[in-house]
């Protein structure tokens, strides 16, 4: 196997090559958390009209099916639409995301999930998509420099042929190893 070179740059914070071309869906039930993704995405010179949208769960599997996108940014606490609180009602039953990041990985296993979420790397949801083959965590609030190194891994995963995924690790702590047909993620830090 040939050596795979790191992803070039043209020199204005944009990654060249192959993550352009891909089709990306963000979920998240903030559209302000989606114009944030949005942003970093054009800014590093992925096309508009290759990012998609979708605020809970039922659209997002919906926008999936049509779609096919390759990335998804999945938030993991997600509203049904309707799901609005009305006065003296009980508030929604979220919809997880990790529940939809499941079927999405169900129905295409070479999707790459990217749990963006405001919780701890610790919490048992993330951990969860961790093991189940999540591709990256992505802490919130984003920052443009972990969007980048998003981008940057991604590229490398789609250049080699066998992924470049690391579980999360902390000083003092071993890391799970998942099991030899799933991936492993990688977080970004605070």
């Amino acid at each position: 196997m040939e050596p795979i070179a790191p992803p070039s740059n043209d020199g204005e914070g944009t990654v060249l090559s192959t993550v352009r071309a891909l089709r990306y869906l963000l979920v998240d039930d903030s559209p302000v958390i989606r114009l944030v993704l949005r942003g970093g995405l054009e800014k590093e010179g992925i096309d508009p009209a290759n990012i998609v949208e979708a605020g809970e769960g039922t659209a997002a599997f919906r926008a999936f099916g049509a779609v096919r996108p390759q990335v998804v940014f999945m938030d993991l606490t997600l509203v049904e639409e309707g799901g609005a609180r009305s006065k003296g009602a009980r508030a929604p039953r979220p919809e997880g995301g990790e529940q939809v990041a499941r079927r999405m990985m169900a129905a295409d296993p070479r999707v790459r999930i990217v749990v963006c979420t405001g919780a701890s790397i610790d919490d048992p949801r993330v951990q969860l998509l961790v093991r189940l083959g999540a591709f990256y965590v992505l802490l919130k609030p984003v920052q443009s420099s972990h969007l980048r190194s998003l981008l940057t891994l991604l590229e490398m995963d789609l250049r080699s042929a066998a992924p470049v995924r690391e579980v999360p690790d902390r000083p003092g702590r071993a890391a799970p190893s998942p099991a030899p047909s799933q991936g492993r993620a990688r977080r970004a830090t605070r």
